[in-house]
């Protein structure tokens, strides 16, 4: 009986545990109903596989003008510009967009650097990917998700419909933050899984990452877009630390003592923002976007509001 009492009360506990984390990282109402109203931002140079609600450089026979081309044989008369034809020596196709879809990777860092802070970094991550797969997902693009940990790689999709919200949100709660990982093993697995191009959203907190350009290069614009998210906790930007400490690697439990003053303060400031901008500058060689996040900003208030700003997101 008492065995059986524990097992019952751990699976409440996981369950309570479960339900906690769902409504954690599930977008709020009003953050909901601002994502209704957008989209992210891609380029109409990449290319979609399925028709779909993006603005496209193809073209197709069509009643609304934007284009001619000469007649071939075989082509529909319905659509043909007799007016425009009437004035050339040639018979003229009305041509119209063909609007297509937009694939999109969503790649988050796993790693068990992400369970840090408090709140953790996992919890913004994964509420972020929830927000962001909601807007591909309600605007008719397919979305993949990529996420990789110490026990491996975890793909879901690529799938389209609103209606895949919920199995996405289930996927999200089940993620575990363990060990190592590199931003060049992520995109490596993107190349592998990929079929040539798309949007590329990465959510990292890059710990450990000093030089991004090999990683980077290996899915090149313009057949990718990539949009690279630098997740941070206020305190690792400004460590309320003082005196003497004893730190632990959170992700190799290696553990280091130190006499901490004003001074070494300065210069582990200095040394974290010349890291971000080393980043920063990485990627703009590789015309990747990179944008430095909060993982306290409030997705609301802060996050999607900025996002539409630096143009992330965009009106529908």
């Amino acid at each position: 009986m008492k065995l059986s009492f524990t097992s019952s009360l751990n699976k409440n506990q996981s369950s309570a545990e479960n339900l906690n984390l769902l409504t954690q990282i599930t977008p709020s109402p009003l953050a909901i109903y601002q994502l209704e109203h957008l989209r992210l931002a891609a380029s109409r140079y990449l290319q979609g596989r399925n028709a779909g609600q993006r603005s496209s450089l193809r073209r197709k026979p069509a009643v609304e003008l934007l284009a001619h081309r000469k007649y071939v044989v075989g082509d529909d008369i319905r659509f043909v510009d007799w007016r425009a034809s009437a004035r050339q020596e040639h018979i003229f196709i009305r041509q119209g967009e063909q609007p297509k879809d937009l694939l999109v990777y969503l790649v988050l860092d796993c790693s068990a650097s992400m369970q840090w802070g408090n709140p953790p970094k996992s919890i913004k991550a994964l509420e972020l990917a929830a927000a962001l797969g909601y807007t591909c997902l309600s605007n008719g693009d397919r979305l993949a998700l990529l996420t990789l940990s110490q026990r491996g790689f975890v793909f879901w999709g690529p799938l389209t419909g609103k209606g895949q919200f919920t199995n996405l949100l289930n996927f999200l709660q089940k993620q575990t933050f363990q060990g190592q990982i590199t931003l060049l093993e992520l995109l490596q697995e993107v190349q592998r899984r990929s079929s040539g191009q798309g949007l590329v959203i990465i959510i990292s907190d890059l710990l450990g990452e000093e030089d991004v350009q090999d990683a980077l290069k290996i899915l090149p614009a313009p057949s990718w877009e990539i949009l690279l998210l630098h997740l941070l906790h206020p305190e690792e930007l400004d460590p309320p630390l003082m005196g003497q400490v004893e730190l632990e690697d959170i992700e190799t439990h290696e553990r280091a003592s130190y006499n901490i003053d004003s001074k070494a303060l300065n210069l582990y400031k200095v040394k974290m923002q010349a890291w971000c901008n080393k980043l920063e500058a990485q990627c703009a060689q590789n015309h990747v976007f990179y944008y430095r996040m909060n993982s306290r900003a409030a997705l609301d208030k802060e996050i999607i509001p900025d996002f539409r700003h630096i143009g992330i997101l965009q009106p529908k």
